[in-house]
């Protein structure tokens, strides 16, 4: 039957045909069969070779093993049978005999050579089937040992897990107990405490929370299942898992507080979204989505509390009541009882009560807001003004006029006193006001900004600051050459700060007016001024103005032509300003002593030092101080020969003042450009600058400047030969130097009027 089927499955019928006659088959015939075989044992190799790879326990292995085995097994004995079955040696082994009785002995040598090679081809075949089939089973016992050792590994993780779960559990199991061993203590303890004290209350609370928090479920998971149930369109139960893992605490309060809050919101119930969406911004209050969920639900409420006030102004005062009331109820319950939204809602209902004549409880609710105002705002706020106003008609319409009259007075004085602070804020920004513009050069509008400031705190009774107004006056009118202006304005303020005894102000004052006085060249009185700021200064230990008294007294005797006492003061200036950190004082002293080191012929420490004080200014864009040091930089340039460089700073300089409408600023630097142009040999235009600085000078009477203009005039002249008109010039400055009691330049121009005789 093997060898039949293996006939049928092969298509060798042929082959059959001749074994059954006692013909051997043919080596092409045997070669077919030994490849389907090799066939059939690649294949069981590569299933060997797949299940290897795969993460297949070694039980299933052994037992898909043993069936390709199997059938293995079955093709190797079918080419077995086909080869050395017993009935074909034994057919060829008569076939052999017959040959031989009959004498064909070539037929009987074929025979025999066929029958020995079958032979041997059987025994090798046996050997090798008993060598696989004890391969095999040896290959079985391994992947059985193997499958018994993943199973003692699966057992052992499983005990080892199953011991860890037992102990948490016991942990767990002993924890609630001695938590409800305490738990019961204190109920003990309660029952026998009349009262109940609140630290024993908050204690029983605490350890309830405890006690819930050791059952409580998966809160994630609790979460799924909302989730699920809400997909089912089962809210209800989606809500009471909500609220069972907001009643149990944990860490998914926030989003199941959140999740509530939107599904209440889904379904336009804002009222009741409110609290759940603010509980999950209060638990987590820095989660994105969170916030923008409660900012969204307090627009909705608000959108509500809106549609009361339509309701109201319809006249629906019963409707917008009702409403009122319960959104009022809503934010005590919500934000608290002192929130000042809370405020507005009561005042709002308040408003509804009283329309309806219901003043008891408009009164109450009146007083409510009231009470949170106060604790907010102060008592002087105007909010509270217009509740007490309310609060006394509302009195006197029930008749109750001494209450009214209290509470209306109340209010009255609140309305004044904020008044009072409106007005004082007004005069504060006016003022602020006026040093802008007086910074833009808008000079008009900041004397009219001054003087409004000034007239305001006059009303207020506000002596300080309306002198410190007439400060910024006289500063103003100085720099528009209105001398007289100025000096009377620094006189009231001076007066007004020695009647408030504000001595640190009484000094300040005398700086100022020393310094007018020195700008208008009056010497003397400049030096006394500053000399008295600088004794009151001392005696207060103020340093800052020490150092700021100093700093006038170095620009007196800067003026004077006393170049070593001014050095002096400026380095004292300095260094108290370095000390205190002043880095604005410090710039301005370094560029008034460079003025000291040009005038000394020191001119790269002079440039060194103007570079530095500009380069503070620069940081803070303060033009006006800018233009000062651009215009002293271009005078330390010409005394370099560098003409070019100089009239590019002393350029930058006119621009600015320009713009700043400083006119007295600009004469000085046109005084510079003459300078150049007499450098240039370019007499003309040189003398062009220096009359228009003169004519500016001339209209102001600044004797100091007007003196150097005459000066360098009678050196244009004299290079022209024009000698008389040198002359006169010189003479000119001679005595305006004389009156300055500048003598190193009185001696200076004496000498030259020497020479021209």
């Amino acid at each position: 039957m093997i060898i039949e089927r293996l006939a049928v499955e092969t298509d060798l019928a042929g082959l059959l045909d001749d074994l059954r006659r006692g013909v051997y088959p043919d080596k092409n015939v045997l070669k077919h069969l030994t490849d389907e075989l090799h066939l059939t044992q690649n294949s069981l190799l590569r299933m060997l070779t797949s299940l290897a790879h795969a993460n297949t326990p070694p039980y299933q292995i052994a037992t898909q093993l043993t069936d390709l085995t199997k059938k293995h097994i079955a093709l190797t004995q079918r080419v077995g049978d086909l080869r050395y079955d017993d009935a074909i040696l034994q057919n060829l082994g008569n076939q052999l005999t017959t040959a031989v009785a009959t004498g064909d002995l070539t037929h009987a040598e074929e025979l025999f050579q066929g029958y020995k090679m079958a032979e041997l081809y059987k025994k090798k075949e046996d050997k090798a089937i008993s060598h696989r089939e004890e391969q095999h089973q040896q290959t079985v016992e391994k992947l059985k040992k193997e499958e018994v050792e993943h199973r003692n590994q699966l057992e052992l993780a499983h005990t080892k897990v199953v011991t860890q779960l037992k102990g948490e559990i016991q942990r767990e199991t002993e924890k609630r107990a001695e938590l409800q061993t305490s738990f019961e203590k204190l109920q003990q303890q309660m029952a026998s405490l009349e009262p109940l004290q609140e630290a024993q209350k908050r204690e029983i609370a605490q350890l309830q929370q405890a006690l819930k928090k050791t059952g409580t479920k998966d809160t994630s998971a609790q979460l799924a299942r909302a989730q699920e149930a809400l997909n089912r369109d089962e809210q209800k139960h989606a809500e009471t898992i909500y609220q069972d893992i907001l009643a149990g605490g944990g860490e998914q309060v926030a989003e199941a507080a959140y999740r509530m809050g939107t599904l209440l919101d889904s379904r336009h119930d804002f009222e009741a979204a409110y609290p759940y969406l603010n509980m999950a911004t209060q638990v987590r209050p820095h989660t994105k989505k969170y916030a923008e969920a409660f900012r969204d639900i307090a627009h909705k409420v608000e959108n509500q509390w809106r549609q009361t006030d339509v309701h109201w102004k319809q006249g629906h005062y019963g409707e917008a009541t009702t409403q009122r009331q319960r959104l009022v109820k809503l934010w005590t319950n919500v934000l608290g009882s002192e929130h000042p939204r809370l405020a507005q809602g009561l005042e709002d209902l308040a408003n509804s009560y009283w329309a309806q004549r219901q003043y008891d409880k408009a009164i109450t609710h009146y007083r409510r807001a009231q009470k949170i105002w106060e604790s907010v705002l102060g008592k002087h706020n105007p909010e509270i003004a217009y509740i007490a106003s309310s609060l006394g008609t509302l009195y006197r319409l029930r008749g109750e006029l001494v209450q009214s009259e209290e509470t209306l007075h109340q209010s009255l004085s609140s309305y004044i006193n904020q008044l009072q602070i409106m007005r004082a804020s007004v005069a504060y920004n006016s003022s602020e006001l006026g040093i802008v513009y007086e910074y833009q050069g808008k000079l008009d509008d900041a004397e009219k900004m001054y003087k409004q400031s000034a007239m305001i705190y006059e009303d207020l009774g506000s002596k300080a600051n309306v002198a410190r107004n007439y400060l910024q006056l006289a500063r103003l009118y100085k720099h528009l050459g209105t001398f007289s202006e100025a000096e009377t304005m620094h006189k009231r303020a001076l007066t007004i700060f020695q009647e408030l005894d504000s001595k640190g102000n009484i000094a300040n004052s005398y700086i100022a007016l020393g310094e007018l006085y020195r700008y208008h060249s009056n010497l003397k009185q400049a030096e006394t001024m500053i000399e008295n700021s600088f004794t009151m200064y001392e005696a207060l230990g103020d340093q800052k103005g020490i150092a700021t008294s100093a700093n006038a007294l170095g620009n007196v005797y800067y003026q004077r032509g006393q170049m070593e006492k001014a050095e002096a003061m400026y380095r004292k200036a300095i260094k108290i300003n370095e000390v205190q950190g002043h880095e604005l004082s410090v710039a301005y002293n370094q560029g008034n002593l460079a003025n000291v080191y040009s005038y000394q012929g020191e001119f790269e420490k002079a440039k060194s030092l103007t570079q530095a004080a500009l380069a503070t200014f620069e940081d803070i864009g303060r033009e006006a101080d800018l233009a000062w040091l651009y215009g002293n930089l271009g005078s330390i340039l010409i005394e370099q020969s560098d003409l070019d460089q100089a009239e590019n700073m002393i350029g930058k300089s006119i621009a600015i003042y320009e713009k700043l409408g400083r006119i007295l600023d600009m004469a000085k630097n046109y005084g510079y450009l003459g300078r150049i142009y007499t450098a240039r040999n370019d007499v003309d235009q040189a003398e062009t600058m220096y009359r228009k600085a003169l004519k500016i000078n001339e209209t102001y009477g600044l004797k100091y400047e007007m003196a150097y203009n005459f000066r360098e005039l009678a050196f244009i002249h004299s290079k022209r030969g024009e000698l008389k008109q040198a002359k006169a010039m010189f003479q000119k400055a001679q005595k305006l130097f004389e009156e300055l009691g500048n003598q190193c330049q009185l001696e200076f121009v004496k000498e030259q009027l020497g020479e021209l005789h």
